[in-house]
């Protein structure tokens, strides 16, 4: 009987792992050499399958060989149920295609999976993501899933990522990866359209961009379902990949310059506090302002994402 030819791991087909054959942004996504790589895409686009198959054929890499990999993923309870499941079943579809396992032990208190090349796969949430056991880590590649829902659950989006960032140094292939729906021109993805608009462009950096349209395993159906049960601007945000205003997720008719100003603690105090009711720009939400009257006085803003606010202070 002959042998059935195996390809080495870091050469394996993408369906390989268990998933359909990948769509064309979902395969730019996946095999992309930029070091800092980000796929902003509406619902049901595949961002999570395509950023744990990009995390694997990373951490299979003979330059990533032996060292560590980060999976990161909003919360816990997302990071168990929803991240790990799909990760243990692409290593299982890889055995079945490969006939070897790809996975050498689980720790499964800590979720970290070590690889038959000796490389480990740490799996965190942005809720437990700070402190010394990401600080003090040193990664060859993170893969962040939903980067800019640290922003919406009262984090900052800019301090997670900066957080695991900084743990991948040192040798390997130092990839960071990102996935999210856009919640405005703001966060992580701001950076990544400054960098991608410059001039000349920043080749360090590589911009995804797809609508849950572009997902052609994606039925009409699915699409009538969505537009029944959000809002035009959710819509256009959460299918159609759109930077829309914030204000437009919290009012049906943002204004277009107004703001319903309510001064208080004016007495002895420089502070004024107000209700902003109308904001232009996404990147004014969160921000300090300061306003030139006859002095510099200080405004604190309420900043609002859909079903939260924070103030800036």
């Amino acid at each position: 009987m002959a042998k059935r030819a195996l390809h080495p791991p870091h050469q394996v087909p993408i369906t390989a792992f268990g998933i359909s054959e990948p769509y064309h942004d979902q395969r730019r996504f996946i095999v992309s050499n930029a070091p800092n790589v980000y796929w902003c895409a509406g619902r049901g686009t595949g961002k999570t399958t395509g950023l744990i198959v990009r995390c694997l054929r990373e951490s299979l890499r003979p330059v990533n060989k032996g060292l560590a990999h980060l999976l990161c993923a909003p919360t816990y309870r997302q990071l168990v149920r929803s991240h790990e499941r799909l990760l243990q079943r692409c290593l299982q579809a890889f055995s079945d295609h490969q006939g070897y396992s790809l996975l050498k032990r689980h720790y499964r208190a800590d979720h970290i999976y070590i690889l038959r090349n000796g490389s480990e796969i740490w799996c965190q949430s942005f809720e437990r993501s700070g402190g010394d056991r990401v600080r003090s880590m040193t990664a060859a590649s993170a893969a962040i899933d939903e980067i800019e829902m640290a922003g919406v659950s009262g984090g900052d989006a800019f301090h997670t990522a900066g957080t695991i960032a900084a743990a991948v140094r040192g040798p390997g292939s130092l990839s960071v990866s990102y996935t999210s729906t856009p919640r405005g021109l703001r966060g992580v993805l701001r950076k990544f359209v400054e960098a991608v608009e410059a001039d000349p462009p920043d080749d360090s950096h590589q911009l995804i961009t797809s609508t849950s349209m572009d997902n052609p395993y994606l039925t009409q159906a699915f699409f009538d379902r969505l537009k029944a049960s959000m809002s035009a601007a959710a819509y256009r945000q959460e299918v159609l990949a759109a930077i829309t205003r914030v204000a437009h997720l919290v009012w049906a008719r943002g204004g277009t310059g107004r703001a319903t100003w309510c001064p208080s603690h004016t007495r002895g105090s420089p502070i004024r506090c107000g209700w902003i009711q109308a904001i232009h720009t996404p990147t004014s939400v969160g921000g300090l302002k300061w306003r030139q009257t006859a002095g510099p006085t200080w405004c604190a803003l309420l900043s609002f994402a859909r079903t939260t606010y924070q103030s800036s202070s």
